[in-house]
């Protein structure tokens, strides 16, 4: 078919009309559908109100209000209990709460958690120290939990890793968060005018935690270029880690204070020659 046929049967195409019976038989079906229609929609407008009814009889409300009214309580009272010290009725939601968030942690972050909950108590204890009312049952209470809360610290410190179920962790927030402890302990003193912990045994199942974390301070400054004054720093301190190993290795209970006291020189000469190193890096 050439073209020219092609362009004319279109445009007769164009002027086609279609056919009158059709048209109407077409829109009598149209017409006679909408009362069907209507009539389904007022059936299901019906149906949907007798659910209603039926949901909001009192045999069903009155125990769905209760059990809204239930779980709005006990959301409050887990916020409150949140202000709450060791002695007071909301105190034990506080645990319950705390309890929930060690469970769901992972063992990496266990020691991380145990940190947060043993400087909590620590906070607790310093804001019962400073009340008048009721001081003496909530600081014995207080005392307690932190003395509690130090001892499972411990007993997890003891046996962190930096590798957690062949996972990498970093060593430097336990031992910074354990700082913080020392000093909160240092300043609860002070207001007690008593030792609450013996900071030794805390120290002690550090151990393990700083000399990994050592070796792999040592390892990272070996790499780096140090200016000559660093680098005897840094000799002087791989040489008091040997000792402080060797002391280790003794597991002489009586060197528990010399070999503490090696390990805080170390980080203490650590930090000297990272210092010195940023400074370095500043002037460059």
């Amino acid at each position: 078919m050439e073209e020219k046929e092609i362009l004319n049967n279109l445009k007769q195409l164009k002027n086609a009309q279609p056919n009158k019976d059709w048209v109407f038989s077409t829109k009598q079906k149209i017409l006679s559908s909408q009362p069907i229609s209507q009539n389904n929609f007022q059936s299901a407008r019906g149906e949907t109100n007798r659910f209603f009814r039926f949901l909001f009889q009192p045999r069903f409300a009155v125990p769905a209000f209760a059990s809204l009214l239930i779980i709005l309580f006990f959301s409050l009272s887990f916020t409150v209990a949140q202000n709450a010290v060791p002695g007071e009725p909301l105190y034990s939601l506080k645990k319950v709460a705390e309890k929930i968030e060690l469970a769901v942690a992972s063992p990496e972050e266990e020691p991380l958690v145990k940190l947060e909950l043993t400087q909590e108590r620590f906070k607790e204890l310093e804001q019962v120290a400073q009340e008048s009312k009721n001081q003496g049952r909530k600081l014995a209470a207080s005392i307690t939990e932190t003395q509690k809360a130090v001892a499972e610290l411990s007993e997890t410190l003891s046996q962190t890793s930096k590798t957690q179920n062949d996972k990498q962790i970093s060593l430097e927030p336990i031992i910074q968060g354990t700082a913080v402890i020392k000093t909160q302990n240092e300043n609860i003193a002070q207001k007690l005018n008593a030792d609450i912990i013996d900071v030794q045994n805390l120290e002690n199942s550090l151990i393990n935690v700083y000399i990994q974390y050592i070796e792999d301070q040592i390892a990272e400054l070996e790499n780096k270029s140090l200016i000559p004054e660093d680098q005897e720093l840094l000799s002087q301190a791989k040489e008091l880690f040997s000792q402080t190993q060797e002391l280790i290795a003794r597991k002489d209970v009586n060197e528990a204070e010399n070999i503490n006291n090696n390990i805080q020189q170390i980080l203490k000469t650590i930090d000297e020659i990272n210092n010195n190193k940023n400074k370095v890096d500043d002037t460059e």
